[in-house]
Parts: structure tokens; C-alpha cells; sequence
């Protein structure tokens, strides 16, 4: 009996001693099932995915203040680092856009508006910019075009 329990006894430690040092160990993936695998691979892409958020919109908060400062240089600079985080950020083209529109780059702003709007089809003021931009280059017939686009969603 006594024999039995030592027996016991001395598995019972081998065992904890193996959970403890597994616990403790960085190795613990390879005891993980592939759905527990794959949610932890989830939960690392959200974790990537929230800190390109944060750094896309602390990108673009830098490229409103220099935008406000009248630096459009370092603006678009910043809206370019906005942009690269988060290529679908519809307010990011815009703000570059105007940005383009001050250091009068009339070609690459109506590009911005336009990427603005296919990604947010309810901010009319993209079209109103392009439409502005024709109409300032002399292009009066694409400038009523998009006018008329305008008052069609409308």
C-alpha cells in the first residue's frame, strides 16, 4: 500500500511539474488545437489592425494641424502616412486634396477628390472640388457635368 502510494505520489509530481514548466514555457502553442490556433492568430491581426488605426488617425490629426498652420508640405506628408495605414480612409484623399488644391497641383487634387469620393459616395463636396478645379482650368463642359452629377444625387 505504501509502495502504491509513493507510486502515485511520485506521478502526481512528475505531472505537475510538467504543467508548471509547460505554463511557463513560450513553446505553449505547439499543445494548442487549430481552432484555438486560429483564434489566436484573430486576435493578433485585430491586435495589428487596432494599432494601424491608431497610428493612421494620429497620421492624419498631424496632417489637419499642419494643414491648419498653412504647412500643405508636411501636411500631405502626413495624409501620405494616413493614407499608407489606411488605404480606405475617404477624409485622408480629401485632406490631401485640399492640400493639393493650395500648393495649386490642380491634377493631383481632382485624383484625391475623385479616390474621396468612390470611397464615400455621400461627401458631395469631393465633386463640388473637381467641379471647381474644371471649371478654374477652363474645362467648363467637365465642370457641368460633375454640377450635374451633383444635382442628381441630390
Amino acid at each position: 500500500m505504501q509502495r502504491f502510494f509513493f507510486i502515485l505520489l511520485a506521478i502526481t509530481f512528475s505531472f505537475s511539474e510538467l504543467i508548471a514548466q509547460n505554463t511557463d514555457s513560450i513553446q505553449i502553442d505547439s499543445f494548442l488545437i487549430k481552432s484555438e490556433l486560429r483564434f489566436q492568430d484573430s486576435i493578433q491581426h485585430l491586435n495589428m489592425q487596432n494599432k494601424n488605426y491608431k497610428e493612421s488617425r494620429e497620421a492624419f490629426n498631424q496632417g489637419i494641424s499642419f494643414f491648419s498652420s498653412l504647412e500643405y508640405l508636411n501636411a500631405i506628408e502626413y495624409f501620405n502616412q494616413d493614407i499608407t495605414y489606411d488605404s480606405l480612409f475617404a477624409q485622408a484623399y480629401f485632406n490631401r486634396g485640399k492640400a493639393y488644391v493650395e500648393l495649386q497641383e490642380s491634377v493631383k487634387a481632382i485624383f484625391d477628390f475623385e479616390r474621396s469620393f468612390s470611397l464615400d459616395s455621400s461627401n458631395l463636396q469631393s465633386l463640388y472640388n473637381i467641379a471647381s478645379l474644371h471649371k478654374q482650368d477652363n474645362k467648363k463642359d467637365e465642370a457641368f457635368l460633375i454640377y450635374d452629377k451633383i444635382l442628381s444625387i441630390n
